[in-house]
Formats: structure tokens, C-alpha cells, sequence
């Protein structure tokens, strides 16, 4: 009975992520075709959110906030109740400190998502106080770092678990490749500004559409004997 309503948690926290992500992708589409105003190539995402319609994008940002924190839990649950009982019977301790720190990161990343969003740092057109700018882009760095450093653990920890099956033997590359993202957001000065940042948006929002859609498959299909243990 435990295990079904573990299952069940895991399998709710994905599907309401999926519902996220897919308003976020709508109200950040919807925002840049009703705002002429920018060049999406040269504009951040954070611009949208004051001004027109920028409340929409809010509501998204508020939205995933709220799936990543929920499927940071989720993910840790996952693991517990998927892993191979012969091959990973017992967590090593660097696994079990990941274990810890996924939904921590997620918790962290989530909160900043929500500053990012309640303090958007303005726009050319629209300034702001210097330490609203400031809040606004260390909550940004902090959910774009949070949310990298939790793809690549939990890619990980789905490896050495041995759960390869399905996107479990893609998150760990493509949790990289988003960590490589962001470092290039912030190091490639030289690039599009809203270009760039959409494409590294964009990977984030690949790696959490996936991992929630596998997982809504994987605890009652994939791993039943599993499951039944955790």
C-alpha cells in the first residue's frame, strides 16, 4: 500500500510538471507574439515579464516553479523505489549525498524562479532600483545553476543505479550538455543575448519534459518487483 501511494505521488508530480512546462512553452510563446516591441534574438525572457501581458509570464514562471519543487521529490522517490536490487541494493555515499541534494537544488531552484519572476530587473524601457536588478539576476543564476547541477546528479544517480532503460540513459548527456549551456550564457558574451538564453531555456525544459514523462512510465511498468520494495 505504501509503495502504491509512493507510486502514486511520483506519478502526480510528474504529470502536473508536464501540464507546466507546456504553459510555460504557451505563455512564453503567446508573450513574444503579442510584445513587437523586442527582437526575441536580442531580448531576455525577463524583459516579457514587466510591462504587457507580462503578468501571464508570471503565472508560468509561478507554475514551473512549483513542478520543479515537486519533482525534485519525486525524482529522489524514484530512484528509491526503481533502482536494480542486485546491482544496487545498497547506495554508495556520494549517491546517497546526491540522493539528498537533488531535491534541496530543486527546492533552491524553484524559490528563485519565483524572485526571478516577482522582480523582473527591468527593462530599456522600463528601470528599476539597482537592488531589484541585482535580485533579479542572482535569482536567475541560481535557478539556471540549481536546475543544471540537479539534471547532471539525477542523470547520474539513474546511471549507477543502473536504470538505463528509456531517457534514463540520455539524462546524464543532456543534463551536461544543459550544464555547458549555462556556462556558456554566461561566459560567450558576443552571442544573441535572447537567442542563446532560449536555447539553453529550451534544453532545461527538454530534460524535466522527459524525465517526467518517463517516469510517469517507468514506476509501474518498467520496474514492478522494484517497486514493491520501496
Amino acid at each position: 500500500m505504501a509503495a502504491r501511494r509512493l507510486t502514486y505521488r511520483i506519478d502526480s508530480a510528474a504529470r502536473f510538471s508536464l501540464w507546466a512546462v507546456a504553459g510555460f512553452v504557451l505563455a512564453a510563446v503567446s508573450v513574444h507574439g503579442l510584445r513587437e516591441e523586442y527582437v526575441w534574438s536580442q531580448a531576455p525572457l525577463s524583459f516579457y515579464l514587466s510591462g504587457a501581458y507580462g503578468a501571464l509570464l508570471q503565472a508560468a514562471y509561478l507554475g514551473l516553479a512549483f513542478a520543479v519543487a515537486m519533482l525534485g521529490v519525486a525524482m529522489r522517490d524514484h530512484v528509491l523505489c526503481t533502482r536494480n536490487e542486485v546491482t544496487c541494493a545498497v547506495l554508495s555515499w556520494p549517491q546517497r549525498i546526491a540522493l539528498i541534494s537533488v531535491p534541496l537544488l530543486c527546492t533552491s531552484g524553484a524559490l528563485s524562479l519565483v524572485l526571478t519572476a516577482m522582480y523582473p530587473g527591468g527593462t530599456p524601457m522600463m528601470r528599476v532600483p539597482a537592488d531589484e536588478y541585482l535580485l533579479h539576476k542572482l535569482a536567475a543564476m541560481t535557478s539556471f545553476s540549481c536546475l543544471g547541477i540537479v539534471m547532471a546528479l539525477q542523470g547520474w544517480l539513474w546511471w549507477g543505479c543502473r536504470q538505463r532503460g528509456g531517457f534514463a540513459r540520455w539524462a546524464l548527456p543532456l543534463g551536461v550538455l544543459c550544464v555547458l549551456g549555462f556556462i556558456s550564457l554566461v561566459l560567450w558574451r558576443e552571442a544573441p543575448r535572447g537567442a542563446l538564453q532560449k536555447l539553453v531555456i529550451a534544453l532545461y525544459l527538454l530534460w524535466l519534459t522527459c524525465a517526467a514523462a518517463w517516469m510517469r512510465r517507468s514506476p509501474s511498468s518498467d520496474s514492478v518487483g522494484s517497486v514493491d520494495s520501496c
